[in-house]
């Protein structure tokens, strides 16, 4: 609560801000009297009374950059109140420097993130957009990798976006859905990313690396893909944290048109499969192999089994499915069979 009421009026002498609501965007005349002259305008009683709509007080002129731009009044006798209004008008005077300053800075984080939104999300790959995020210093022609981060709060994406761009120089981060960040290092991710993360707290629930060394105009295409790769994860693959493009080229290439008829018709092998199988063990036994390259010792290792269970299971499945299990065919298409069925 300030001890004298303060009235702030605009360029013109209008009052928009004062702790009586009364006299709110009425004209002051002693802010116009400071505008009209460039200086301190104080007011006693007499002259209150000759004025209209003004009460005793000191009026002083707000200052920025050398221009006035707005008058500062206090109500009360001069000599009370003078030191008093001196001091809110150099507050104020300190206030709107100091955003004013802050403008440039926002627009300029604005307009990085446009660029880049049309960059990498929208496709708009331009020599516009270029011209533009050269003119931004963002340095669109060095090469570098799409990763996505994708946290479980919401409420954690800033500070997860302000500890990204520190990761690496010349590093670009922008929100990916309300939940996510798409963030571009230069050249590589750092060796020891997984650590930093870790060290760092930063809650993470599933990161998606793609191909290192990307040119900008392929950032948006890996960046799809780094989305298909999430959503199959989640479907799939839900305890799976860390996720490298490379190694799950295939399902990324189907997964987002598993909804269309020829690809629900190539699901149809490992639905069969799911039918007949109600323990899972099946379906663990060809998800094993497959992770495994059609390796049968490191199968049976990983499955803990003797080798003539792992012959037997592959032979139900092959009984069940339809499909000819030694075939390069074969195994291709029951491999798109269960990448694409809904489990």
């Amino acid at each position: 609560m300030l001890p004298r009421n303060v009235n702030v009026m605009d360029s013109q002498g209008l009052i928009i801000g004062t702790g009586e609501t009364e006299r709110l965007y009425t004209r002051h005349e002693g802010a116009q009297l400071v505008l009209a002259n460039n200086r301190a305008v104080e007011i006693d009683i007499a002259a209150a009374s000759a004025l209209r709509g003004v009460q005793e007080g000191v009026n002083l002129p707000l200052r920025l950059d050398g221009q006035v731009i707005g008058v500062i009044g206090v109500s009360g006798a001069p000599d009370e109140v003078r030191t008093f209004a001196e001091m809110v008008r150099m507050t104020a005077e300190m206030l709107v420097a100091q955003r004013n300053d802050q403008q440039p800075r926002i627009w300029l984080q604005k307009r990085t993130e446009d660029v880049l939104t049309a960059i990498l999300l929208s496709g708009e790959f331009s020599q516009r957009a270029i011209v533009e995020a050269q003119r931004l210093g963002l340095k669109p022609d060095l090469r570098r990798t799409a990763v996505l981060l994708e946290m479980a709060n919401p409420e954690d994406l800033e500070l997860a976006a302000q500890w990204a761009r520190h990761q690496a120089a010349d590093a670009w981060c922008i929100p990916w859905h309300a939940s996510g960040l798409v963030w571009c290092p230069s050249r590589t991710v750092p060796l020891d990313f997984r650590e930093r993360v870790a060290r760092a707290g930063i809650p993470l629930t599933r990161v998606a690396i793609g191909t290192s060394n990307t040119e900008t105009g392929a950032l948006h295409s890996e960046v799809e893909q780094l989305s298909d790769l999430m959503a199959y994860a989640q479907a799939k693959m839900p305890d799976a944290q860390w996720l490298d493009l490379a190694a799950h080229r295939i399902p990324v290439a189907v997964w987002r048109y598993r909804s269309e008829h020829g690809f629900q018709q190539l699901a149809e092998p490992y639905i069969a499969l799911q039918q007949e199988d109600s323990n899972g063990q099946l379906r663990r036994t060809l998800k094993c192999w497959f992770e495994h390259g059609g390796d049968g010792q490191a199968c049976v290792e990983a499955l803990n089994i003797h080798r003539n269970s792992l012959r037997y299971r592959l032979e139900r499945i092959a009984d069940i499915t339809g499909i000819d299990m030694a075939s390069p065919k074969g195994t291709t298409e029951l491999y798109l069979a269960m990448i694409l069925a809904v489990e």
